[in-house]
């Protein structure tokens, strides 16, 4: 299936190393929470490690949420190309 230069094979492609960077990136974070979770004293709760886990806990629901967007463009796509073949 083509549509301009892309075909739906593309696009999947394309959304696959998408995942995958985004995956990258919460696993990144994901560790560097567990590094931060390691330093904090039981008793004492240091206000900028908790600051940056929830940080890091936002900016993994940013990219979650851009990533359904993505999804839902993608399926939009593919029904354009659909219905443009058609």
């Amino acid at each position: 299936m083509v549509c301009g230069f892309f075909t739906i094979t593309h696009y999947n492609i394309l959304f696959s190393a998408l995942i995958s960077a985004v995956q990258l990136l919460i696993i990144n974070s994901k560790n560097k929470l567990i590094e931060l979770n390691k330093k904090l004293d039981p008793e004492i709760i240091s206000f900028d490690y908790f600051k940056q886990s929830i940080e890091i806990i936002a900016y993994i629901m940013k990219i979650l949420f851009k990533l359904d967007d993505l999804e839902k463009h993608l399926a939009n796509i593919q029904t354009s190309i659909v219905e443009l073949e058609a």
